[in-house]
């Protein structure tokens, strides 16, 4: 009965906070709104019995149903897949609930990192994933030697490969900026890769390491926000979410985090959540304050270029002009990131669903897969048209072109095509 009424007051929080975000709200309010929204949304959880790593993370959060939360995780364990996508619900599952959880649950966790050998995957947010999460383990299970680690490493080993890669693309990240930049889709792989380490690391260093970082990409998405829409050019983005932008996942933070609309029905936020992140006063006004026009400028670079380049990481340049009724933002042009880049969009903040304005050139080729993919040139369509099944089809929504040239001055914008034949 507590649990129902507790709920019930909470929703009432959030029916309240519908009249106050129109205006920007003092901090504790803002706290008070974004707390009742995370006890929701844990609420779901922690009294589902679907076979997912987030729902024994929210039982074990909330102490509702542990033996049911440790049913769950041994089930899990039985069919281990997913690499880095497998690492990091895991660890935070077991981390949220290793000191409730039986000690069946924490032998078949500690087992499955013995036996179970992850992929470290091939793009940016894999390699951010993987080895936050990898640092966290050896964190949990220090001091073992190689023979209880999957690649053979000792804990040692593994923590130092963990934390010197970190620093290494922390330096990178905000020096030449990320090569996944700017995603509604990925926002939420750094978001749990930094917020991890900020909640969970015991290495004082590496804490301030993921509360900077995780700072970074929320003031990063903050200043091209518009009502839960991430405005401005992309590196990746996929189809559906382009043309419903209040379904993505930075939508769904923005929901949580700058307190614009309500959370839909990405669950993965649960791993946010549960590290106790929570944005500065300053982004959330960043995010928000929309009383006067702006432009935004930013430098990114481009996706590690292995084939037909000189240069291995070449700058891209971002122009946004921003305003309380619309964004309008553009990347320099050329071919940046692969498959799904946006080049140039316009989005406004009038009704759902919002309208937008957007083009492309629907260029395909194996020398773009071959600048950014080590596979075989002859088979490299193949492969990536089994999974990105738009992309070699001119129909397609996203893609960039190493034939579009844009120029953006306040909210004028010229993109000029120069397609051979």
């Amino acid at each position: 009965m507590k649990k129902t009424i507790t709920l019930f007051s909470m929703l009432l929080l959030l029916v309240a906070a519908g009249s106050l975000s129109a205006q920007l709200l003092d901090r504790d309010d803002y706290i008070k709104i974004f707390e009742a929204k995370k006890a929701v949304t844990i609420a779901k959880l922690d009294t589902s019995h679907y076979a997912s790593y987030i729902v024994p993370a929210a039982r074990y959060a909330s102490r509702n149903g542990v033996d049911i939360a440790d049913s769950l995780m041994l089930e899990l364990n039985q069919n281990l897949s997913g690499d880095m996508f497998w690492m990091f619900p895991h660890i935070g599952s077991y981390i949220m609930g290793k000191d409730v959880m039986s000690d069946t649950v924490k032998r078949a966790a500690r087992n499955a990192w013995k036996t179970y050998a992850p992929s470290r995957g091939d793009t940016e947010n894999h390699w951010a994933m993987y080895y936050s999460t990898l640092f966290l383990a050896t964190e949990q299970w220090p001091n073992l030697p190689g023979s209880e680690w999957y690649n053979g490493k000792s804990s040692v080993e593994n923590q130092e490969e963990a934390k010197e890669y970190l620093f290494f693309w922390a330096e990178l990240t905000t020096t030449k900026g990320q090569g996944e930049f700017d995603s509604p889709d990925y926002l939420i792989e750094y978001m749990i890769a930094t917020t991890y380490l900020a909640g969970f690391a015991q290495d004082p260093e590496m804490k301030q390491l993921g509360k900077m970082l995780a700072d970074y990409f929320m003031a990063d998405f903050a200043i091209e926000h518009l009502n839960g829409q991430y405005g401005g050019g992309h590196s990746r983005i996929y189809e559906n979410n382009l043309m419903a932008p209040d379904r993505s996942v930075a939508s769904e933070l923005a929901a949580y985090y700058f307190n614009c609309g309500e959370p839909h029905s990405s669950y993965w936020i649960i791993n946010v959540l549960n590290t106790g992140y929570i944005v500065p006063e300053i982004i959330y006004q960043i995010a928000n304050d929309r009383s006067e026009t702006y432009v935004e400028r930013e430098r990114k670079r481009v996706r590690h270029n292995i084939r037909f380049s000189k240069e291995k990481n070449p700058p891209v340049y971002k122009y946004s002009y921003v305003n309380k009724d619309y964004i309008l933002g553009s990347l320099h042009g050329d071919l940046l990131q692969p498959i799904q880049q946006q080049t140039w969009e316009v989005c406004f903040d009038s009704g759902k669903p919002f309208p937008m304005i957007f083009g492309l050139h629907p260029y395909w080729s194996a020398k773009e897969i071959g600048t950014f993919f080590p596979g075989i040139l002859k088979t490299c369509i193949s492969g990536i048209t089994s999974s990105k099944k738009s992309y070699n089809k001119p129909d397609k929504w996203t893609g960039g072109s190493y034939y579009e040239r844009t120029f953006q001055n306040q909210n004028t914008l010229l993109v000029l095509y120069d397609i051979p034949v």
